[in-house]
């Protein structure tokens, strides 16, 4: 038996490093695990076949000895109209070379005889489901045949000793990938971990080429009903990349008139400042990646000092919900805003600050909150004469704040939603969400009819509020709906701001309609290590930093996982006069890591809990609670490289007796 020349597969993997991306080999993945037997078709959805996808992404990425089994779940892909067109400018640098891409391909497929390399990309483009004019589109085609490829069969793991030796590359995990440092911990096959598949659906633009889903999209959205881009940009919280930005920005600067130059990157900036703000991009490396000349670091550092002042209301200018400026000293702007980070960001806090000395109602959703809890329902109500039973609509948090509001029209008035993510959003809502989409001036863009036990509560509530009546039938009007007044039809005064918290490490019980996000303003709550710096952990009189403790976990996470969100945030747990005593320390901050985050990470190499280098077995959750668990997290914290604060020493001198001074 034989395989490919090692040198030519080391050579195709360089080569593909500037050409291709991770996520370009998770699209090559996907294509050549989908359980069909036609060409694929643009604007379609198909079954994937997970243990294929799985086996295909370890087998091209793999060579650890960890081989993992893999059962099926339902997952699907869909395909634009566009989607191989876009493709090699969205997942890689132009066309990819179809020989280099063929070869990396069959890396460790073993041959009866030797084969040319005619024979391997063809085999290639046979696995791929593809029809020919959408391979042109993906490749370069052009390339020399090589009539002798292959060599005696060898160990799959000296490719990565042939790419080390040549390339001068330090590889220092199993999995190998295309971007710098060309490997990772994850291994490939971790759909939502590993850059391959998890990159796919972590991009905007990646949606003008395909979606990914649990679900048939084709069942779920009629093909030919809507956009189908517009529903592709609905699915997910958008985001973009560095280089995503950088393509974006070029196209402005391109597009601009030479005068106009230095203001397209003003532009750029406060359009996309909440993203670059977001993610802690930094305006030189966006100029970089941008290929532009590095003096407009300056100017795009000006526009995001901009897009602050206007965001933070600096100078009585900020941005409204629909993302136009208001004027300045103009009426507040409609609020309908989801803040969102690790736990402990301050994400009520800064809730709690907004509100401060507002009229508000507050609620808190969890997985039994229906639409009854949250806006009202008909009920029996027990008298204070502890006997008398009546039976009436009982108002909850949103018939209360709708009232309120729509009582003083001339004062803002809140609705806060505490953990939003952990109720079911579409039953809870049910269809009020309609009246999530706002006018320009703030009012609700559509009006609704409620069911007659809440229409006699805002009878008796809001008759006598003269303007009431008149608001509701010109929203009714502006929305083509026909008829009288009546108290069933209701829209959101622009006085009414619902603002909301939403923890990322809960892993929601119901997923938050892909709609239902596009209704609402996103701020990202980031992990403030300066201020956590200020904490520390005391244990049995030792003392170590808490900003450092965060940060240094909060860095493996990332490695683990890909991801911030289950990151510890810098108020995560509650000091006391800057002190977590050891108590706080091991039931909440312990307990979290051990069953949040590290749960399925127990006994591998990337465990954290060991006590030192060598302690491969580590120690367990239940040690934390007997006679020895104090030098357990000191050797715990020695471990990640947190030491204790070296006490301050003061010099101990001693008082004169002379009447001079000292100095």
């Amino acid at each position: 038996m034989s395989k490919i020349k090692k040198e030519l597969i080391t050579s195709a993997w360089h080569n593909l490093t500037t050409e291709t991306s991770s996520k370009f080999w998770g699209l090559i993945s996907v294509l050549s695990s989908l359980q069909i037997s036609e060409k694929v078709k643009a604007g379609q959805t198909y079954r994937i076949d997970t243990v294929e996808l799985s086996e295909t992404l370890e087998r091209l990425f793999y060579f650890g000895d960890n081989i993992k089994s893999y059962t099926n779940n339902d997952n699907f892909v869909t395909f634009s109209s566009v989607w191989a067109e876009r493709a090699s400018a969205i997942f890689a640098n132009g066309k990819t070379s179809i020989s280099d891409a063929a070869i990396y391909f069959q890396i460790d497929r073993e041959f009866d005889d030797d084969i040319d390399l005619d024979y391997i990309v063809n085999s290639f483009i046979a696995e791929l489901n593809l029809n020919e004019e959408d391979i042109e589109s993906l490749f370069d085609c052009n390339y020399q045949n090589i009539t002798s490829t292959t060599e005696v069969s060898y160990s799959k793991k000296m490719i990565l000793g042939e790419i080390t030796t040549k390339y001068g590359i330090s590889l220092s995990n199993d999995t190998l990938t295309f971007e710098h440092p060309y490997s990772i911990v994850s291994h490939p096959a971790e759909l939502s971990r590993a850059p391959f598949i998890q990159s796919l659906y972590a991009a905007q633009s990646n949606f003008e080429c395909l979606l990914l889903t649990k679900f048939n999209f084709n069942n779920v959205y009629h093909p030919n009903s809507r956009d189908h881009v517009d529903i592709l940009n609905e699915l997910y919280s958008l985001d973009y990349s560095i280089d995503e930005l950088a393509k974006i920005l070029r196209s402005m600067y391109n597009s601009a008139e030479d005068k106009k130059k230095v203001v397209s990157i003003h532009m750029f900036g406060i359009k996309y400042g909440k993203i670059i703000r977001k993610n802690n991009y930094s305006a030189p490396s966006i100029i970089k990646a941008s290929g532009l000349n590095e003096s407009y670091v300056t100017e795009l550092s000006k526009a995001l000092n901009i897009y602050e002042s206007i965001n933070t209301n600096l100078f009585g200018v900020r941005f409204d919900s629909t993302k136009q400026l208001l004027k300045p000293n103009g009426k507040s702007p409609c609020l309908q805003q989801i803040f969102y980070g690790a736990p402990g960001t301050g994400k009520s806090h800064k809730v709690k600050e907004i509100t401060e000395g507002k009229s508000k109602t507050v609620v808190t959703f969890h997985p039994d909150t229906d639409y009854s809890s949250f806006v009202g329902a008909y009920k029996p109500t027990l008298h204070e004469d502890g006997k008398t039973i009546t039976y009436g609509f009982v108002p909850q948090a949103f018939a209360k704040a709708y009232v309120n509001a729509w009582k003083n029209t001339d004062q803002d008035y809140y609705l806060v939603i505490e953990e939003i993510n952990r109720g079911n959003c579409a039953q809870i809502f049910g269809d009020i969400f309609q009246l999530l989409d706002r006018n320009a001036d703030g009012y609700s863009d559509y009006v609704i009819d409620v069911d007659k036990d809440f229409e006699n509560y805002l009878k008796e509530e809001l008759t006598g509020i003269a303007d009431y009546p008149a608001k509701i039938m010109e929203l009714a009007k502006e929305a083509d709906l026909e008829g009288n007044f009546s108290f069933a039809k209701i829209a959101l005064p622009a006085n009414l701001h619902i603002i909301a918290t939403m923890n990322t490490s809960d892993q929601s019980l119901f997923p938050m309609d892909s709609a239902f996000k596009r209704r609402w303003d996103w701020e990202y709550r980031p992990i403030d290590y300066k201020k956590a710096r200020e904490v520390k952990i005391d244990i049995d009189g030792e003392q170590y930093n808490w900003g450092e403790f965060i940060e240094t976990v909060n860095n493996k996470i990332k490695e683990i996982n890909n991801s911030e969100d289950k990151q510890l945030g810098t108020f995560f747990v509650k000091a006391k006069d800057g002190i977590i005593p050891f108590e706080q320390f091991r039931s909440k901050v312990m307990f979290y890591l051990w069953f949040e985050v590290y749960k399925d990470e127990a006994g591998t190499a990337d465990c954290i809990f060991r006590q030192t280098e060598d302690d491969s077995k580590g120690f367990s959750f239940g040690e934390l609670f007997e006679p020895n668990a104090k030098n357990i997290i000191k050797n715990f914290l020695k471990f990640l490289k947190v030491n204790p604060i070296s006490p301050v020493v003061v010099a101990n001198v001693e008082t004169s007796t002379d009447t001079e001074e000292t100095e």
